[in-house]
């Protein structure tokens, strides 16, 4: 009978133990024993996730939650802890995440800026916030802000480079944050190397005059369209160039090697067979930048997938042929002056996972402009 009697009080005990620090409650009715913990060397943008924080958790529970720097917390109150300077754990520059030990709230971006992209995925996840477009947003309220004991949430992107070619997030900064994307047309590039490089590594007022076989060949004459991709001196110069500008910049992270606007390719019997024996004229052009990325192991050599509006589901044979061989990263829709609307590129994108960067409407530079998806509508439509 005793050893019944301890049975039961054991069951009895047990799960009052486990109702014991299963919530974290931030907020009630208006108020909070928390604080914002920044470090105390915070910069300008964890302050600023401290301030959106704050400004949304009283927004939602009409709590006035105070930010202090970690050497000046009030060891009475429990804390909300910004940044990857209270994670002991080694995580990517990308990784965001938050999370709940004992009544303390972690929140962290591997750097500054993904610092606050985590708050407001707190926000979106957590607190159901809806970030619909710069003027327009959700955010719900309530008297009680409650978080359960084992809150644990770690994100790392498979792409860094999260840019939406749209003046909606070139002109709305904050609301670009919100949604984690980027403002910057080519963030970590090497300046003006972003897109349609070759005739900046070889300039034609320098090179073609005296060496036109670094030209590609046309109907037996060198044009300055492209380059010639099997030719070494190409390689060796268009190698040197890059390694130039990574010199000039020593910050950027990425250089683009990547065709001019036009479809008008080397055909020279070399270059002609590579893109037989590949099935597509990509075949010569992602040897010739893979041969140039091996010359930079710790830097990113970027191309583009250039698809002609005028091709249709030819586009996909020569897009899928292209992916598989090397990194592609982006799309340049092209020729939509013409007949041509390129819906195939729809698929594309989404079969290869790829996103189009570039929308063209000649063959001029001036032509270029970047994708945006409700003006391309429009033009389809219209």
């Amino acid at each position: 009978m005793t050893n019944m009697l301890r049975l039961l009080l054991v069951l009895i005990i047990l799960p009052a133990l486990s109702c014991t620090h299963r919530y974290v409650e931030v907020a009630k009715e208006g108020m909070s024993n928390y604080e914002i913990m920044v470090p105390a060397d915070a910069d300008s943008i964890v302050l600023r996730a401290a301030s959106e924080l704050q400004r949304y958790l009283h927004q939602i529970s009409g709590a006035n939650i105070p930010v202090a720097d970690v050497n000046r917390r009030d060891p009475e109150k429990h804390a909300i802890f910004l940044g990857s300077g209270f994670n002991d754990e080694v995580i990517s520059a990308h990784t965001i995440g938050y999370q709940a030990k004992e009544k303390d709230l972690y929140i962290y971006g591997g750097n500054p800026k993904n610092t606050l992209y985590a708050v407001y995925r707190f926000l979106e996840r957590e607190q159901g916030c809806l970030w619909l477009s710069p003027e327009a947003e959700k955010v719900p309220e309530t008297d009680r802000i409650v978080l359960d004991a084992a809150t644990k949430y770690r994100y790392t992107p498979q792409i860094e480079t999260r840019t939406v070619h749209s003046r909606l997030f070139y002109s709305n900064h904050t609301f670009a944050d919100k949604l984690g994307v980027t403002y910057e047309a080519f963030p970590g590039y090497v300046p003006g190397a972003g897109v349609h490089t070759f005739h900046r590594f070889m300039p034609e007022g320098t090179y073609y005059k005296s060496h036109p076989e670094y030209y590609a060949l046309r109907n037996g004459k060198r044009l300055t369209t492209q380059l010639c991709l099997t030719n070494e001196d190409v390689l060796r110069i268009v190698t040197d160039s890059v390694r130039s500008y990574f010199e000039r910049f020593p910050d950027a992270t990425v250089i683009s090697v990547s065709q001019d606007d036009n479809t008008l390719h080397c055909q020279c019997d070399q270059c002609a067979a590579i893109d037989e024996e590949e099935g597509s004229p990509s075949g010569s052009m992602i040897r010739f930048v893979n041969s140039v990325a091996k010359q930079f192991p710790d830097k990113k050599i970027s191309t583009l997938l250039t698809i002609d509006a005028m091709l249709g589901q030819n586009s996909f044979e020569q897009a899928k042929l292209f992916k598989e061989s090397t990194n592609v990263d982006g799309i340049v829709l092209t020729k939509m002056d013409g007949t041509g609307k390129g819906g195939i590129v729809f698929s594309i994108a989404e079969q290869l996972q790829l996103p189009i960067a570039y929308i063209s409407f000649g063959e001029k530079l001036e032509d270029l402009a970047p994708f945006d998806p409700e003006e391309y509508l429009t033009t389809l439509l219209g």
